[in-house]
């Protein structure tokens, strides 16, 4: 189970909701003190692959970011032909 909060950041459970594990470490947050704190970050979107359920996107505040191990680790998409990294429309091609 995940959540994305604005202003803290995004979060999975493998508990059913009991704990929760910050998984923004390599999400920028050029806007806080520490970058790359692990709360505290600002995803606008979260979405889950619907036939990959490890692989995650993230529209944040400074980026498009990909995951494909359930949010231990974030790739930044930018100039990945994406018209800009700032935005909270964020779609999924169930094809990829």
């Amino acid at each position: 189970m995940y959540v994305a909060i604005t202003a803290a950041g995004v979060f999975r459970s493998e508990d059913g909701g009991e704990s929760w594990l910050p998984i923004s470490r390599e999400v920028e947050a050029e806007f806080l003190g520490d970058p790359h704190a692990e709360v505290g970050q600002c995803p606008h979107k979260l979405l889950m692959h619907p036939a990959r359920p490890n692989r995650l996107w993230q529209q944040n505040h400074y980026g498009v970011y990909r995951s494909d191990d359930h949010g231990d680790s974030w790739a930044r998409l930018d100039g990945n032909g994406l018209p800009s990294g700032f935005g909270f429309t964020l779609m999924l091609d169930r094809r990829r």
